[in-house]
């Protein structure tokens, strides 16, 4: 069933049809994606178009809208390893700040179900995924800081320049850009995959811990996702094992 809140069910089946309805929605999802890598591959050729203009921004930003969209499906028939494996390879790019947070919206998603243990994958994957949208998360969110704090400037300044037609175009540009930051995206969104992350950290080898931590602690944007539990999990795991370390041999030396 497929369903909102309390709205009318979009679709049921029962438990005859139920693999029949999987297969048509794991050959669909699949298709999807290989639409979808086969735009982003021609896009990479495409060298001369700005990150943020024309319709090759607007093709990926369908594209990735439509993925979103699938996730919702994915998940109420708990079928989201039909993408989560495609997506924990992924290597996001530099796409216009209303992309980034449909981008960020999917990957929370499928951070969530691996952490929550919906979608198995081998620590090496996990630790890849973690690595790579810890950064992106990291960079949009500063992004999107940026353009509140830029819109609230602007707001503030309005009073004193509405004869400049320069200004109010700029206050313009800058309220359309905090409004795409809101678009699609609250706390509970940011909540999600900062726990999700920490939760996956948390399961990897201690020395693959060690390298995502180092990492989360040099990078730029290291106030989003927050890792300090799974910093401090960390520590007190790696003391503990010391002191077993140390004891047994003593207790070697001893014998």
């Amino acid at each position: 069933m497929l369903t909102e809140d309390d709205d009318a069910p979009l679709l049921t089946f029962d438990a005859g049809s139920s693999d029949a309805v999987k297969s048509q929605v794991k050959g669909c999802v699949t298709g999807l994606l290989n639409r979808f890598s086969d735009f982003t591959g021609s896009a990479l050729t495409k060298q001369t178009e700005a990150p943020c203009s024309g319709e090759l921004q607007q093709a990926l930003h369908s594209f990735v809208s439509d993925i979103a969209w699938v996730c919702q499906v994915l998940g109420k028939l708990e079928m989201m390893k039909c993408l989560a494996a495609y997506w924990v390879e992924c290597h996001p790019g530099p796409e216009c700040l209303k992309t980034r947070l449909k981008v960020v919206e999917i990957s929370a998603k499928v951070l969530e179900a691996v952490a929550f243990g919906n979608v198995v994958l081998p620590a090496e994957k996990r630790r890849h995924a973690v690595s790579v949208w810890i950064a992106f998360a990291g960079t949009t969110r500063h992004l999107v800081d940026e353009a509140d704090r830029g819109s609230n400037d602007d707001g503030d300044d309005d009073g004193g320049n509405n004869g400049d037609g320069g200004t109010e175009a700029e206050a313009a540009s800058a309220s359309a850009a905090a409004a795409a930051a809101k678009v699609g995206l609250d706390g509970e969104v940011w909540q999600g995959l900062e726990s999700a992350i920490t939760s996956i950290v948390t399961t990897l080898p201690s020395n693959a811990q060690a390298e995502v931590l180092s990492e989360w602690l040099q990078s730029e944007h290291a106030a989003f996702p927050d890792l300090s539990e799974a910093f401090d999990a960390w520590c007190y795991r790696s003391k503990v094992a010391r002191r077993r370390l140390s004891f047994l041999n003593s207790a070697n030396a001893a014998s």
